[in-house]
């Protein structure tokens, strides 16, 4: 009864958000790289175009250019997303997580198709509110069964998803909703408190820190939203492959499949300094600002006054004539750091004989030249500031309030994204060391593990393979060391559960809020519960209580792991 009740009704919204939550957490950081391989480029490419056509004065002039570059940044974002769903559905279903290459320019061109259609049905469908979360869960099937063969498979193995439990879809939206407030709030805080810590710990006064009402502008809050969408559409994209997974094996048996080829694939961390890199250097480096900096501007235009000053008061140096000085300010002036400055209006296009596609490729031309010039100048201004940093160079002039709110904000965004991502990143590195700190490394050329010492309380079921503490046990039992020799025991029965993802195997967890965890993921098992609580019950009486170990206890214990290892 219960199992039909899960088919016509599918998981609960928190087991399916929770399974979702730990199939993320120990996939491999190069899955979740190509998420945001694919993602952060079009964020800070989104915030620049809005910051840039909404305060520019040359927006019209460069608009056809920025707009084209917008669609090759949401197309490569559909790419890479689809490549993280591909691979997320690989290791839900027991396979290889490596997709064939050849594939992605078919998937890539099917996600393009589909979610530009997005860019409209979903806008109309949250006006309308009520089909809102059938339109999303639709979208977001499409990305997650991106390997399908064709468009029309795509399409069509999307919109039976989209129908199939429709409660379940709409409370985990929900949940999801009051997740991700919660998370933008704590962004907000985080965002409030830094220029307020900056300016007590190390004196650097910023606008926000002079004038605090300058965080609620509309790029700052672009900003927010933007990290926000990094946090939680992971985790989006994750439920829904879990949600399109039992869905179709309702009618394939893809799950009972996965369960008889389920295996564990090494972490490749490559990848991750792509990332970094990319998020180092584009934000300090947008492809329309001049290549020369804005210290090198306030010279320039100081040269030009001083240069007046110096002819009216000495009388000497060569004659500067009013139409030069104007000329040299006006190239001043009309560089893009001071464009936001000139009144907004439509220029005028002067007439041009030549023909409006090679104009076109022109503007192209001269637009990538640009971006190169920028990313060299941004590399070379990151070393310049590192080397600041480094060496305590405190002479860097402090943001004022004539900088202006946009500047500030783009420069606090990367800085909070580069700081978020470094951070991520040593989590990520540390949680591996930590797992592999205690599985016992072999020797180079001698083939000797470490074997953990049974009597300390800190021991793991995760520093050895299951294997491993079996044939521990076995040379405890034979030494006649019984109660080590069931701890070896319990050990591999927890070391077999984590393997099979039924438990998450920490030092902090006690016996039960393992056999809690297991109850609650394990449901349609209940032998394999009663096996485990038996041999809970067994190993807490010998090993905490004042039960002796025998020859009866330990191979009890080991029928009980025995048909925890068939169920």
């Amino acid at each position: 009864m219960k199992r039909a009740s899960w088919r016509q009704r599918g998981l609960g919204p928190l087991d399916l958000i929770e399974e979702a939550t730990h199939l993320l957490r120990r996939s491999p950081l190069r899955v979740v790289v190509w998420y945001y391989l694919g993602t952060i480029p079009f964020l800070l490419a989104l915030l620049y175009f809005w910051a840039d056509m909404s305060r520019s004065a040359f927006a019209y002039e460069h608009c056809g250019r920025a707009a084209l570059g917008m669609a090759v940044a949401f197309a490569w974002m559909k790419t890479g997303q689809a490549v993280f769903a591909s691979m997320l559905s690989r290791r839900v279903a027991g396979l290889p997580e490596e997709i064939s290459w050849r594939a992605v320019p078919g998937m890539a061109a099917r996600q393009w198709l589909l979610h530009s259609t997005g860019l409209f049905v979903v806008p109309l469908a949250l006006v309308a509110a009520f089909p809102a979360a059938w339109v999303y869960g639709f979208y977001q099937s499409a990305t997650a069964l991106g390997e399908s063969g064709s468009l029309g498979e795509t399409f069509r193995r999307a919109w039976r998803q989209m129908r199939l439990w429709p409660v379940q879809n709409h409370m985990v939206l929900a949940l999801l909703i009051l997740f991700g407030g919660f998370v933008f709030l704590n962004l907000m805080i985080l965002v409030v408190q830094v220029p307020m810590l900056l300016s007590m710990l190390l004196g650097v006064e910023t606008i926000f820190s002079q004038s605090p009402y300058a965080m609620f502008n509309t790029t700052l809050l672009a900003s927010l939203c933007g990290l926000t969408y990094l946090c939680l559409d992971p985790l989006v994209k994750t439920v829904y492959v879990l949600r399109c997974f039992h869905g179709e094996s309702l009618v394939s048996g893809e799950d009972l499949k996965a369960e008889l080829r389920r295996v564990g694939l090494p972490v490749t961390k490559g990848l991750a300094m792509a990332v970094i890199v990319w998020m180092a250097v584009v934000p300090a480096c947008p492809g329309a600002e001049d290549t020369r900096s804005e210290p090198a501007s306030t010279a320039e235009a100081s040269e030009a006054r001083g240069f007046g000053a110096d002819q009216g008061t000495a009388g000497e140096g060569p004659a500067v004539t009013p139409e030069d000085l104007d000329r040299r300010i006006g190239e001043v002036i009309s560089r893009s750091e001071f464009s936001w400055r000139l009144p907004r209006e439509k220029l005028s296009r002067e007439a041009d004989s030549r023909n409006a596609v090679l104009r076109f490729l022109d503007d192209l031309g001269r637009s990538f030249d640009q971006f190169m010039q920028g990313v060299g100048q941004g590399i070379r201004k990151l070393f310049e500031r590192l080397g600041d940093l480094f060496s305590g160079n405190r002479n860097t002039p402090t943001v004022g309030v004539s900088t202006g709110g946009l500047v500030v904000a783009l420069k606090l965004f990367a800085v909070v994204v580069a700081v978020g991502a470094l951070g991520w990143l040593g989590f990520v590195l540390h949680r591996s060391w930590r797992q592999r700190r205690g599985a016992g490394s072999a020797l180079a050329g001698e083939g000797i593990a470490a074997v953990p010492d049974l009597r300390d309380e800190g021991v793991a079921a995760d520093q050895l393979p299951e294997d491993e503490w079996l044939r521990l046990a076995a040379e405890m039992r034979e030494r006649g060391e019984l109660r080590l020799a069931l701890r070896a025991l319990y050990l591999a029965n927890l070391a077999h559960l984590g393997g099979r993802e039924l438990v998450h195997i920490e030092r902090s967890k006690s016996n039960r809020e393992y056999q809690v965890e297991l109850g609650r993921r394990a449901r349609h098992l209940p032998e394999l519960q009663a096996a485990f609580g038996d041999n809970v019950g067994m190993f807490d009486r010998v090993w905490y209580g004042l039960h002796d170990a025998s020859d009866e206890v330990f191979s009890r214990f080991r029928v009980n792991f025995e048909r925890i290892q068939t169920a």
